[in-house]
């Protein structure tokens, strides 16, 4: 295994994270911005394995995670492109320290990958024709092809079946009726768009040249449009994103972010009619990707500079956290290095695909308190619903440290029990309840104050939050 250079143990490092600027923004346009001086440690990223891949001369392109329900063994999915023999490889790393290839795809679409059930849907990034391809991969060894849908830049599947396809126009598929046919819901028609993100009950899509769009998306095949974040706004190219953990903030990419332009702008989204900016991110020597989040922490991909850890507990005051440089290049505008990074698996482990130096396997360690000599993991963070005050659904978020039976149920204010949500094994990683205001035999309740607790391995945790009708 070849040991890249580890985060911290050169002036580059420094240098790296004291170059970059968080300014912050005011709800005013007049509000001036402010330069931040570096803060204190926020994590620490450890190199655990890396992988490289067969064929170096094709680049490596994304990168997602799959759990076999059978086995419970983690995998992670890497695609090789653009190349005639494009590939997409699967591989185990249920011994993170010593991943093993399982089986290669050859001639597949490899631009973005998604899993659902025993399904792992590929597309090639392309705008036109039927070119994705759906494999049964319930036998990881010896995947089986089962079917086609349309071609598409970027894939993303919610929690319900449901798959986003974006660019040319965003359209939305259920894969509930049959997984290999998917059954097409809706449409924006709007042309072009590069990708989206589900939380709850919100789609965002970043829809390239053409901004950000905000949607309230309970009835799937009429999304209803709730706000706009217009195309520009400081923004060249609305790429990617995700939110906060209360759902109040939008992190938005800027894969054409330039040396003297944002990579990441944060919005304040509480009101998604009316969004504006509050911070952002420049880094005058890379390029920002994806960014996935999980509680408190933004896990992104950077061209050329590598993998890198937010800290966003204060969205307005946002941090670098901590970086490990995956590639060795260095310069604003390559497309090199880290393309992709899943921070989703069970384990908590973190896969990061690098466009020439194939998997990478971390792990991060969020700060110990001061005080507290050894770091007590919890099964899990509770955070606010959103919105709150409501009327009359919300959105409860959660973060699962581990795979584990959860239990969430809402209470009166006098402690009584009004609805019983969940109550089932459910996996690790980011989860979302929707509550709509009715109790358990589905009749309205009255405006007032209500409590929420989640449970899950002899650990419980309670908000409260506000019905107003």
């Amino acid at each position: 295994m070849t040991r890249l250079p580890a985060p911290g143990t050169s002036l580059s490092h420094f240098l790296r994270i004291a170059a970059v600027t968080v300014a912050v923004f005011w709800q005013t346009a007049m509000s001036p911005s402010s330069t931040h001086a570096l803060p204190p440690p926020g994590g620490t990223i450890n190199l655990v394995a890396q992988l490289p891949l067969p064929n170096p001369v094709i680049r490596n392109s994304d990168i997602w995670g799959w759990v076999d329900p059978n086995t419970s063994k983690e995998y992670a999915i890497v695609g090789k492109w653009p190349s005639v023999d494009s590939q997409v490889f699967i591989i185990d790393v249920s011994d993170p320290v010593n991943p093993s290839l399982t089986t290669t795809l050859s001639n597949v679409p490899a631009f973005d990958m998604k899993t659902w059930g025993t399904y792992l849907y590929l597309c090639d990034g392309n705008s036109t024709g039927t070119d994705s391809e759906i494999w049964n991969i319930a036998d990881p060894a010896n995947p089986v092809f089962a079917g086609s849908f349309p071609s598409c830049h970027n894939i993303f599947i919610d929690d319900q079946g449901l798959m986003y396809l974006s660019f040319n126009t965003l359209r939305i598929y259920d894969l509930k009726p049959d997984p290999t046919s998917p059954t097409f819901v809706w449409t924006d028609g709007i042309s072009g768009g590069h990708d989206v993100a589900v939380v709850g009950p919100w789609l965002y899509d970043f829809h390239g040249y053409e901004g950000t769009f905000i949607y309230d998306i309970t009835t799937p095949s009429m999304p209803s449009l709730m706000g706009t974040i217009a195309a520009g706004s400081g923004i060249v190219y609305h790429h990617s994103g995700w939110t906060s953990s209360d759902g109040k903030f939008l992190f938005i990419n800027d894969e054409l972010g330039s040396a003297t332009t944002p990579d990441i702008t944060v919005w304040n989204i509480a009101n998604p009619a009316v969004p504006f900016k509050v911070a952002e991110y420049t880094d005058p020597d890379a390029t920002v990707h994806n960014s996935f989040r999980v509680g408190n922490y933004l896990y992104s991909s950077f061209y050329v500079a590598g993998f890198r850890v937010f800290d966003i507990g204060n969205p307005v005051l946002f941090y670098l956290a901590d970086e490990f440089d995956t590639s060795g290049f260095t310069g604003n505008g390559l497309y090199e290095g880290c393309w992709g990074v899943y921070p989703f698996a069970p384990s908590g482990n973190i896969y990061a695909s690098d466009m020439q130096n194939g998997l990478l396997i971390f792990t991060f360690s969020p700060p110990v308190p001061t005080g507290i000599s050894e770091k007590v993991p919890t099964p899990f963070v509770l955070d606010q619903n959103y919105p709150n005050p409501f009327n009359p659904t919300t959105t409860i978020p959660y973060t699962l440290t581990t795979a584990s039976r959860v239990t969430l149920t809402v209470f009166s204010a006098t402690g009584e029990r009004v609805r019983a949500m969940v109550d089932e094994f459910r996996p690790a990683g980011t989860g979302f309840v929707t509550w709509n205001g009715t109790d358990d035999a589905g009749q309205p309740v009255a405006s007032g104050a209500y409590f929420y607790r989640l449970r899950a391995n002899g650990v419980s945790d309670t908000r409260q939050m506000i019905l107003l009708k």
